[in-house]
């Protein structure tokens, strides 16, 4: 393992594709909810980068008087209350890295979470959310290759891998609770071989997207407009036209769509309104309707993670979230 030591402080932040992947179980994408703001700390990792070229992203203090960011989960996915809300960053992370990230290769690394006087946080001492201990976001500068991984303990640390498909930077949100604490999540960034060194993300919209010969398409009535609540609605179709019936269960709902504004600075993760599914046999119908609550005018990324036939399938789109229109000027009073 020809991999160097990293201490690596880490928080929030977020992201989106245009390209469609069907996956196994653990890696993927997804859309949300009310675009949240993330909070970060200005830290950076004590030693200099190695051959990996693994730091910390480029984030904005935080301020002590910003309230904690908050993200919506509609649709009462764990007969849990509609919104979910993120607190302040209480930990820190050490990253082992085996091997460069190359594109198409498959990349592994260790992953230790430390509390405030840098000893391991053991998984006993974790809340289990959405089925899992832990959630990694994994999204690449262009915004076209998102993936959701779930880590495997390896004793106080956690072993996890994936294949990036570009040769760009790659940023991970870790998404973890530990007990008697709110929510919470630490970003990381991965150098890649080619980073962008101007913004790449691609801001054309992009509504429709197909899978297995099914056809997706997502709308919003009214919107998105920046401060105004926004629902949402992917449609998605079988080859005979007719909405598809057996969505089965991912990680406690019928759908999970994560979306991210194209500067990486805001972050939404939201569920499908109606009922969730309550066992494995449970199936739902499209389509699926959500929540947002964006902001700031600008492209937004959104990836809608499903599940057919046993595979997850992650469907990627765009939107433009516009500016709010400016209020009529007063008459002046009748003389």
């Amino acid at each position: 393992m020809a991999s160097r030591l990293f201490y690596l402080f880490v928080i929030a932040m977020l992201a989106a594709v245009p390209a469609l992947a069907a996956d196994k179980d653990d890696a993927g994408a997804a859309p949300v909810p009310s675009i949240q703001k993330d909070k970060l700390k200005d830290e950076g990792p004590e030693e200099p980068v190695d051959d990996n070229r693994m730091q910390m992203p480029d984030m904005p203090k935080q301020h002590p008087e910003e309230k904690p960011v908050h993200a919506e989960a509609h649709g009462k996915p764990h007969d849990a209350a509609a919104e979910e809300s993120y607190g302040p960053v209480t930990l820190g992370a050490r990253l082992e890295p085996e091997g460069k990230l190359e594109k198409g290769k498959e990349a592994s690394f260790f992953l230790t979470l430390l509390n405030k006087d840098q000893a391991a946080v053991k998984p006993d001492e974790l809340v289990e959310r959405h089925t899992k201990k832990l959630h990694l976001l994994v999204l690449d500068d262009r915004m076209t290759d998102y993936q959701h991984l779930h880590p495997e303990s390896a004793g106080d640390r956690w072993r996890f891998s994936f294949t990036p498909r570009t040769a760009h930077d790659y940023k991970i949100w870790a998404d973890v609770q530990v007990k008697g604490e709110a929510p919470q999540m630490m970003a990381i960034l991965l150098k890649g071989a080619e980073p962008c060194k101007e913004s790449c993300v691609d801001n054309m919209p992009v509504m429709k997207a197909e899978f297995s010969g099914n056809k997706a398409e997502l709308s919003f009535t009214g919107g998105p407009v920046a401060g105004t609540p926004a629902e949402g609605k992917v449609s998605i179709v079988s080859a005979d036209g007719k909405p598809l019936e057996d969505l089965e269960p991912v990680m406690g709902a019928y759908a999970h769509i994560a979306a991210f504004t194209g500067d990486f600075r805001n972050l939404a993760h939201v569920h499908p309104m109606g009922a969730a599914p309550e066992k494995e046999k449970d199936r739902g119908a499209a389509p699926l309707s959500f929540m947002l609550h964006p902001e700031k005018p600008g492209v937004l990324k959104l990836f809608v993670q499903i599940k057919v036939d046993g595979e997850n399938v992650f469907l990627p789109f765009s939107a433009e979230v516009k500016e709010p229109e400016a209020p009529a000027a007063a008459l002046p009073p009748a003389k």
